[in-house]
């Protein structure tokens, strides 16, 4: 039930509702605009925050690949196939690496959505469902840990895909750099249902055990079993409940969990969950909420076995489990003019010089631009799939920052060259007529 305007909450036992209600009546939502700094980077925020908006990441980056296509299409009909596939390539690298560039950037920029929770509060707020760069997230996990504070949280769940490595390393760090953040470590079990873990004493893998052996296996490691966003899985709520789920995310993100599902979670008092299911960004848009007593990770198992904890979110943000890009382009468009959209014109003004100036000096025939620009997209492409890949991550593997850094220094090149070929062409042709 909403208590004002902004957040409401979702519980199942009264220990839980207590909890839910203060958080509601006493937390604020403060918005924070992007700093003038970031203005160059502004008109890439907008065209991802609309672009990229999908259920996952691959569907951008397959509307990102038809972009791409198009254009090495119009580059071919004006200057020939060379200069079609230099803007193809070049054009597929720059937009699917930006997605990535882009979200690290603004997931580090300090601003967005933080709550303010009041001192001396009763309650914490928590996110159980984290991840790092292990598994397709932008940070490394202490810089998740420092995010989450910067947020509002103190109690943070690293859940990295079908691993339990970055979780304790995570716990490790905290302790190490006197963070102030409980860490309860833990992993995303993605199967035919994905599962959060926590607890485990060794990693269950979904490519190894299917869904209900998994189950099974993680209690006999004492593990708690939290149900992820069950409205993508195949699982019926009901039969997680029977397979040992002690409790269910009700919002992930900004979408919200099914009535039904609600409904058995209350009549067996079991776990509501509010999480970010985060990998980047800067607008946390649900929180759970334990007691603020919950200081160890096995005090916080504790109070979700017990349902001591509370769903908060705010019903402006809340979205049905069925995708649809327009509600989330209406919920995502007021934090674009709000939180930077003054700088969009600079930014896109500052863009348009550079490129003006960049075709003033380009020369006028390239010298074995075509491979050097083959060159760097298989490379770029090659180590930012290994960055992000969580499969190969069972070993050392790049950073992301790493594959970020070739792709900053690829792509200038790659446009460079590439403006090199379609002039080169352009002119070829017009003197053959």
């Amino acid at each position: 039930m909403p208590v004002n305007e902004s957040l409401a909450w979702l519980a199942t036992t009264p220990e839980g509702d207590a909890l839910g209600k203060a958080a509601a009546q006493s937390v604020k939502i403060v918005h924070e605009s992007r700093p003038w700094w970031a203005f160059p980077a502004e008109p890439m925020h907008w065209f991802y925050s609309i672009f990229g908006i999908a259920p996952h990441s691959f569907y951008a980056a397959a509307l990102f690949l038809v972009m791409a296509a198009v254009a090495g299409w119009l580059a071919f009909r004006q200057a020939g196939w060379r200069a079609g596939l230099a803007w193809m390539t070049t054009l597929t690298m720059t937009l699917i690496g930006g997605m990535q560039a882009h979200g690290w950037l603004y997931t580090r920029i300090p601003s967005g959505i933080r709550y303010e929770v009041p001192a001396h509060s009763t309650f914490r707020l928590a996110n159980l469902h984290c991840h790092t760069q292990a598994s397709g997230g932008v940070l490394l996990p202490a810089d998740a840990l420092r995010w989450h504070l910067r947020k509002g949280f103190t109690v943070v769940g690293v859940t990295d895909s079908n691993k339990t490595y970055p979780g304790l390393r995570a716990q490790s760090e905290a302790a190490e750099q006197d963070l102030g953040v409980v860490v309860v470590p833990g992993e995303e079990y993605r199967g035919t249902t994905h599962l959060l873990m926590f607890g485990l004493k060794e990693a269950i893998r979904a490519d190894q055990v299917d869904i209900a052996s998994a189950m099974a296996k993680a209690r006999e490691q004492g593990a708690l079993v939290i149900a992820a966003h069950t409205w993508t899985g195949q699982q019926t709520s009901k039969q997680l409940l029977e397979w040992g789920a002690a409790g269910f995310e009700a919002c992930n993100g900004p979408t919200t969990v099914d009535e039904a599902t609600l409904q058995l979670a209350r009549e067996h008092h079991l776990a509501l969950l509010g999480s970010l299911d985060f990998r980047q960004g800067n607008a946390p848009k649900t929180a759970t909420v334990v007691p603020y007593e919950a200081n160890t990770a096995e005090k916080v198992l504790q109070a979700l076995r017990e349902g001591r904890c509370a769903t908060l979110y705010c019903p402006e943000w809340r979205e049905d489990t069925k995708f649809s890009y327009w509600v989330r382009l209406k919920h995502n468009f007021p934090g674009l003019v709000r939180r930077g959209g003054i700088w969009l014109i600079p930014g896109l003004i500052l863009w348009w010089k550079f490129a003006v100036l960049a075709r003033r000096y380009a020369p006028c025939q390239p010298r074995r631009g075509l491979e050097i620009i083959l060159m760097l997209a298989v490379g770029g492409g090659v180590l930012g799939i290994w960055a992000v890949w969580w499969k190969y991550k069972l070993g050392w593997f790049p950073s992301l920052e790493l594959a970020l850094s070739l792709w900053v220094v690829a792509c200038p090149l790659g446009w460079y060259l590439a403006g090199c070929e379609w002039l080169y062409g352009r002119e070829g042709r017009q003197q053959a007529l």
